[in-house]
């Protein structure tokens, strides 16, 4: 998975917008949304530790004015993304780390941010996410989604599809909170806050 990541940001293949090697998802104007509701959000869950993953080239990022006392990591797959973002915007509360989501131990934080990346993994490697998160400590996932969608297609990691965890052969039940992520004319999904507790749930009953 790392290579085919790796090589993705080393060919420019999510490059086409000019602004982000992350894709046209990280340029400014498709982050509208998020940047001016994600300190809101983790001033209201009273999040020390943020962890963002992936965090991509920071293009976004960059901007949001985290709520004092919040602790982030940001966290990545492609080891030279992650080198770059490190030289450019470490600081002492902004730190950087190679991990792959899927495998890896995930750092300790209250809440965990995983925006545009679930729909780029095969069904096998979402549930692969999910059994990692459930083996950390993180209390909060706040990820994508996309409730319009009615049926769920796999995919060949690295590729892509638009992604409804709601439905199979996830079957999230409702989250416990959520905010629009997209404005028109872009496709219409939003970020969904789930517990480790409901996650659990619904792993169990997933029957994978």
């Amino acid at each position: 998975m790392q290579e085919r990541f790796t090589d993705h940001f080393k060919s420019g293949w999510w490059f086409a917008n000019g602004e982000s090697v992350s894709g046209a998802g990280s340029t400014l104007d498709a982050t509208t949304e998020i940047r001016a509701e994600l300190p809101g959000f983790l001033t209201k869950y009273e999040v020390d530790v943020f962890l963002d993953a992936p965090c991509g080239d920071w293009n976004w990022m960059k901007e949001v004015e985290l709520p004092q006392g919040v602790h982030y990591i940001g966290a990545d797959i492609v080891p030279e993304l992650i080198e770059e973002v490190r030289a450019k915007f470490a600081s002492d509360r902004i730190e950087f780390r190679h991990v792959d989501i899927t495998s890896d131990p995930l750092p300790s934080a209250k809440m965990m941010m995983c925006r545009d990346a679930l729909f780029h993994l095969s069904n096998a490697d979402i549930w692969r996410f999910v059994d990692n998160f459930l083996a950390s400590d993180i209390e909060y996932l706040l990820t994508t989604n996309m409730p319009q969608v009615e049926a769920n297609r796999d995919i060949v990691t690295g590729k892509h599809r638009p992604l409804n965890l709601g439905a199979a052969p996830f079957n999230f039940g409702p989250p416990t909170d959520s905010f629009a992520d997209f404005h028109a004319p872009r496709r219409e999904k939003y970020m969904a806050l789930w517990t480790r507790a409901q996650l659990a749930e619904y792993r169990k009953k997933s029957g994978h």
